[in-house]
């Protein structure tokens, strides 16, 4: 059944190349019962498959990029997506969403924020709703550069009355809050006080467990060291075991310590921006649901 399907739409694509469809539905239809039935590679197979594709000076083209766009953004190709959808012309009824949905592939793809904002400063519409889920989404990307004043003032230009994106709109405040109000964990700090007390950098950085073990490990080796120095001077073999252990444990607890204040601040960033991107993607795909 899914082959008959295919050649369905092969043959409906041969058809339309030559005509001047400006909107291809049908091609729409098709492609997200695919993705919608989880048929991804055979979208892919398709929208790859050059001959259905049209020539690029027809207005059909505006089509077949987004719906290449859009499949590879389902697909989760975010580079062939942005590159795809930033293809759809200014004239396009595709535009406003090609737009959005490139900038968000741009947000995701290793945090393109500049290129992100690009795709979404060259979104021109009339449409009131458009502008506002325009101006929230420069927000959001605001809030992902962790700047928080342009994210305010974004914000403070929402229409309070548009409901259709509410409980993201509060969730982005929830955020933008946590942010504010997060202090980084200084590696400096992790270091010195690991410098002073072994494991101590760690237990700054919310591993107590890991603190603990490093304090022990550390802590045993240099009291080994003092009582073989003690009882058979600095010079006995035991002692310059015992103290080389120690000067490597405890190197690699400063170390260590360092690495996990720069982790704990990697979590909680990587943390927030997913639920940024979650809250971009969401209000997005509402406003344009097919």
């Amino acid at each position: 059944m899914k082959q008959i399907l295919i050649c369905i739409f092969l043959f409906a694509g041969f058809a339309l190349c030559g005509q001047n469809t400006q909107y291809a539905k049908g091609d729409f239809d098709f492609i997200y019962y695919l993705i919608g039935n989880d048929f991804k590679e055979d979208a892919l197979a398709i929208i790859r498959n050059k001959d259905v594709k049209p020539s690029l000076n027809t207005p059909y083209a505006d089509s077949m990029h987004f719906i290449s766009g859009w499949t590879y953004y389902s697909c989760h190709k975010l580079d062939s997506a942005s590159l795809m959808l930033d293809l759809v012309s200014d004239f396009s009824p595709l535009h406003a969403q090609s737009r959005l949905f490139s900038c968000l592939s741009y947000a995701h793809w290793g945090g393109q924020y500049a290129k992100a904002r690009s795709a979404l400063n060259g979104l021109k519409s009339e449409d009131n709703g458009i502008l506002q889920l325009k101006t929230y989404t420069q927000g959001a990307l605001a809030l992902l550069e962790r700047n928080i004043g342009e994210f305010d003032s974004c914000f403070a230009l929402l229409n309070t009355h548009d409901m259709r994106f509410e409980s993201e709109k509060a969730e982005l405040l929830s955020l933008r809050n946590e942010i504010n109000a997060h202090k980084p964990k200084s590696l400096w700090l992790a270091g010195a006080l690991s410098s002073v007390v072994p494991g101590l950098g760690k237990v700054y950085a919310g591993n107590l467990g890991e603190g603990i073990s490093a304090f022990l490990m550390t802590g045993s080796f240099m009291a080994a060291t003092a009582e073989n120095w003690y009882r058979k001077g600095f010079n006995n073999w035991k002692t310059l075991l015992f103290a080389t252990f120690s000067a490597v444990f405890y190197t690699g607890n400063i170390y260590g310590s360092v690495s996990a204040a720069k982790m704990s601040n990697v979590i909680f960033n990587g943390k927030k921006d997913v639920q940024i991107l979650y809250n971009i993607h969401i209000p997005i795909r509402n406003g344009f649901r097919h």
